[in-house]
């Protein structure tokens, strides 16, 4: 929308019309009438709602936000509304208590620009309906096709060189998983990033196959070529390990306790070794290769998420942790088994998964299957999440072979599905999600990987959430020195950091006025080097009657008021005075889309309740100042 310089019913009208595409805010300013005094005494500003500060306003409404192991149409991604919600809604909801919730929403941003790659072992079909551009499967696909091997030279990737890249299907399981993975992140109904880019590359399994060994170089290449000038984020639902027997493991070194096999399952437990099968144990292990290839990726800019995997085990980067140096000996070969794989690498988002159950240890506890441990970052919803599926073969949990039931057939087109997953693989991708939103407010070089670990650690996600257990390395509810952290949607994460001259702040949500849902905020700008404080209160804007000879009279309405705001107004506005109204859009609050400074407060009436002031267009010379009027028996013993 263009600048608008003079103010008409029609022009604000407009402008506040448009907050069903983009939030506007209004800026009240009240200058001092007292010409020796300090310029701008008052300010306000009003409030928003929802969750997250942004342009669209973007709500979805459900009666199924589903933790049941049980697969329906109308189903929808519990941890949209867990972590939007902030906290827990209902402490009976979960599988075994209350399976579905009803609820709603309110999500400003929607990820608009931003690149999500979802780097899986097979690649995306992207007429899946969750990848469209609308909710409802139309307006086309937003999964990109690139052909990766264009890059294959600049990675010197030379047996790729000239060939195209194209999908193949080699695995049923992992192209269900990669279609779960990218509709948790991105999908248009059980996603959080609803209008971002989705890119999709796969680990050898397209065309002539990408080597894992050359993923994230071709990634750094990509970022760095690309013409968008919106962040990357990397999605990486997998993490690096060995599958061994258990009949392998020779010895065990525990805390410099070396024990001797063979060892069966329970007693592996004892050393943090779990084995979901009875039979086999996974072994995450470090590439020093790759996790360059990583790092690399971080200093182009591109974001990156791991998910900590299913192995029950703790991941621990310290040295001077007991158990860094635990290993096991197979073949001879002694095998660090508490370090992580590459998503362990610094700087990399590693995140955990939360459990969906109310049993034991209660619905916010970890997921039993999780890996914990204090390199994890933080824990997101991972189990019995809902998402896309490519067919309709049950995914199979990779947690421990548990078969899920049937997808369903999606009602946008029944020749796509939609089922439920569990695995750190459906939690990382609520992490990517939330961090497309944040990202839609940043360039490339703005947002990298310190920027979001900065907000998402800070400001997305709330501390001590978690129930926990102490009972040590065999407890699978024990964070085993893991940060506690759930994953939040925060209203501040959106402008919190950023590089504008606006800093938002979650100030007070008023008791028995507001909502947990309506909170009042409270907002800075800073212009030619001094700060100006704005006091956040919800305001209603009474617009003037359209009128051919001119705007005719207005009034704002200033509710929940304090008997300081109360000291504020008699002490202020003795006479007409002057007022400023600036409208700026939430998704581009350094610009002053609209500036109105010809009104003058004419009247004034409050109470206990509200203030409600009149603004005309009038001369400061010609007309009197109207005396205040208020309602006494609002005010028992006020004044």
């Amino acid at each position: 929308m263009n600048r608008i310089n003079n103010l008409s019913a029609a022009a604000i009208r407009a402008m506040f019309a448009s907050e069903t595409e983009e939030q506007v805010i209004m800026l009240l300013t009240i200058h001092d009438p007292d010409p020796t005094g300090s310029d701008y005494p008052i300010r306000l500003a009003d409030s928003f709602t929802g969750r997250l500060v942004g342009s669209s306003g973007y709500n979805r409404t459900s009666t199924n936000w589903s933790k049941s192991g049980t697969n329906n149409v109308n189903d929808r991604n519990w941890g949209l509304y867990r972590s939007w919600y902030g906290s827990n809604p209902d402490i009976n909801w979960g599988d075994g208590g209350t399976a579905d919730i009803s609820g709603t929403i309110s999500l400003g941003n929607t990820g608009s620009g931003v690149d999500v790659i979802i780097s899986e072992a097979e690649d995306l079909d992207p007429n899946h309906p969750e990848f469209a551009l609308n909710a409802d499967g139309t307006g086309g696909s937003r999964v990109q096709y690139f052909n990766w091997y264009s890059l294959a030279a600049t990675v010197g990737d030379t047996a790729n060189i000239g060939n195209t890249y194209n999908t193949t299907v080699n695995n049923i399981n992992n192209l269900q998983h990669a279609h779960h993975v990218a509709g948790i992140a991105a999908g248009n109904t059980q996603g959080w990033a609803t209008k971002a880019n989705i890119y999709s590359i796969s680990r050898g399994t397209a065309g002539g196959g990408i080597s894992y060994t050359n993923i994230f170089k071709y990634i750094r290449a990509w970022h760095l070529a690309k013409t968008n000038t919106k962040p990357t984020i990397v999605n990486n639902s997998w993490n690096t390990e060995i599958t061994r027997s258990i009949t392998s493991i020779e010895s065990v070194n525990y805390r410099g306790q070396t024990y001797v096999g063979p060892f069966t399952a329970s007693q592996l437990e004892n050393y943090g070794l779990f084995s979901k099968d009875g039979t086999n144990v996974r072994i995450p292990q470090r590439d020093i290769t790759v996790e360059k290839d990583i790092q690399d990726c971080i200093d182009a800019g591109v974001v990156i998420v791991f998910c900590a995997m299913n192995n029950s085990m703790k991941i621990t980067t310290d040295p001077n942790d007991p158990d860094y140096n635990n290993t096991v000996t197979i073949g001879g070969n002694a095998l660090y088994y508490n370090r992580g794989g590459v998503g362990a690498t610094s700087n990399v988002i590693l995140v955990g998964a939360i459990r969906a159950a109310v049993n034991l240890i209660g619905s916010d506890g970890i997921a039993n299957f999780s890996n914990r441990g204090p390199r994890v970052d933080l824990f997101a919803p991972g189990a019995y999440i809902v998402g896309p599926l490519k067919t309709a073969d049950p995914p199979v949990s990779t947690t421990s072979g548990y078969v899920y039931p049937t997808p369903v057939a999606d009602p946008r087109n029944s020749s796509y599905y939609l089922g439920k997953a569990s695995g750190t693989s459906m939690a990382a991708p609520q992490v990517t999600g939330i961090l497309a939103l944040i990202g839609e407010y940043y360039n490339k070089q703005q947002f990298n990987q310190a920027k979001a670990r900065h907000l998402l650690l800070n400001y997305a996600s709330k501390p001590n959430q978690i129930p926990t257990s102490s009972g040590g390395i065999t407890d699978v509810y024990d964070l085993l020195g893991a940060p506690n952290r759930y994953l939040n949607a925060s209203t501040e994460i959106t402008t919190i950091g950023g590089t504008g001259t606006w800093v938002t702040q979650e100030r007070e949500t008023k008791e028995g006025y507001t909502t947990e849902a309506e909170v009042i905020y409270g907002v800075t700008r800073i212009i030619n080097d001094q700060v100006q404080e704005f006091v956040y209160l919800p305001m209603q804007i009474n617009l003037p009657p359209e009128q051919e000879t001119g705007v005719g009279t207005m009034s704002i309405s200033i509710n929940y008021v304090t008997p300081q705001a109360i000291t504020l107004i008699r002490k202020y506005l003795t006479q007409p005075t002057k007022v400023t109204i600036d409208l700026i859009f939430g998704n581009n609050p350094n610009n002053i889309e609209a500036s109105f400074s010809n009104f003058w407060i004419t009247s004034a009436t409050y109470n206990a309740q509200s203030i409600t002031l009149q603004l005309d267009m009038i001369s400061f010379s010609r007309e009197p100042f109207p005396s205040f009027s208020f309602t006494p028996s609002y005010f028992p013993g006020l004044f």
